[in-house]
């Protein structure tokens, strides 16, 4: 239990603020014609893809392999990647023409605030764990 409050406590702490910041800012967001519903959706799927790839990566821990840690760090960045890429493709084929281009760019650097998030707290678990 331990593990999981060092590392997903502040993914689900990041996942609180950014909801915050994209209810509270909606002028913000309209004004750069940033469709909120896909930050919200964004942030949600992150914050699952960061739980799936927290449980992988815990789990090649146990492994006395070190391989096996790699090869899950590995694993869970294919997950989020073809996740994201599945994600935008199934936004823009449903919205058509009119999807919001801004709103998949910051949804992207939203992902890139999560991946520093999570390589910050399982590099602190990997250092505990040597």
């Amino acid at each position: 239990m331990k593990l999981f409050n060092k590392t997903f406590l502040p993914l689900a702490i990041l996942f609180v603020l950014v909801n915050l910041l994209i209810f509270t800012a909606t002028n913000f967001w309209r004004k750069f014609n940033i469709d909120t519903h896909v930050l919200i959706g964004a942030n949600i799927l992150f914050l699952l893809f960061a739980f799936i790839v927290f449980i992988i990566q815990k789990n090649a821990l146990k492994n006395p392999n070190p391989n096996a840690f790699i090869r899950s760090v590995i694993a869970g960045t294919m997950i989020k990647m073809f996740g994201t890429v599945i994600a935008v493709l199934m936004y823009v084929l449903a919205t058509g023409n009119g999807y919001s281009k801004n709103a998949v760019f910051a949804s992207l650097i939203l992902y890139l605030i999560y991946l520093a998030v999570e390589v910050i707290g399982m590099n602190k678990i990997v250092r505990q764990n040597k």
